[in-house]
């Protein structure tokens, strides 16, 4: 188990996501999965995967988005994904989520579904037997091995007869849907503690949009 200083830094970045996420889902609605599987919803974890790589190799922000938005978007999405399963493959979700119910975490419940899969990560862990990372590096090895995994199995699935790439399960898909949320939040929580003013622009941000609403 995460030091108490360590878990409440982790439930602040859980927090600060999902008021953020509320303000989109406001503008974009349901664009994130209006598409499917494959060409939405991975398309969107692709695309801040792959910002991310770039981010963290060159050891700056990416000048298009700062590195605290680019982790947060992925683990956001990773959470979505997650909401997704819930509502159309309940019995796969539920099986690699530890007691939480599609029914409360389907995406058809809006902003709350990912405060709900939010809430439940640390209950999640603790089922996974999985203890926090113990820093950046791990955090980030974590979340790019249930990515890589995440990609092989979905390109598998839009590449049929694929010799090196094999299918994944639903509840496989839920069970590295989990990790890489996971995983990402750790990720922020630690880039914030090495660099706050990280955190500091995001919660500003955040805070604006709340006082404009």
């Amino acid at each position: 188990m995460a030091p108490h200083g360590e878990r409440s830094e982790f439930s602040d970045v859980l927090d600060l996501l999902a008021r953020l996420h509320r303000h989109k889902d406001r503008a974009y609605g349901d664009a994130w999965r209006k598409r499917g599987e494959v060409i939405a919803i991975f398309a969107n974890l692709a695309r801040k995967y792959d910002r991310l790589v770039i981010a963290l190799a060159e050891e700056h922000t990416a000048a298009a988005e700062p590195l605290a938005d680019t982790v947060g978007d992925l683990c956001v999405y990773a959470g979505k994904y997650l909401t997704w399963l819930a509502d159309t493959q309940p019995a796969g979700f539920a099986a690699a989520s530890a007691g939480l119910a599609a029914h409360a975490a389907s995406a058809k419940r809006g902003p709350e579904a990912l405060e709900r899969v939010f809430a439940h990560l640390a209950a999640w862990e603790d089922a996974s037997r999985l203890a926090p990372p113990a820093g950046i590096e791990e955090a980030w090895a974590r979340a790019n091995d249930a990515f890589r995994q995440l990609e092989n199995g979905l390109m598998a699935q839009a590449t049929p007869g694929s010799p090196d790439r094999e299918l994944l399960t639903w509840s496989s898909k839920a069970a590295l849907a989990w990790r890489l949320s996971d995983s990402t939040a750790w990720l922020l929580s630690g880039i914030a503690q090495r660099d706050p003013t990280q955190l500091s622009r995001l919660r500003d941000e955040v805070a604006a949009m709340d006082a404009r609403a």
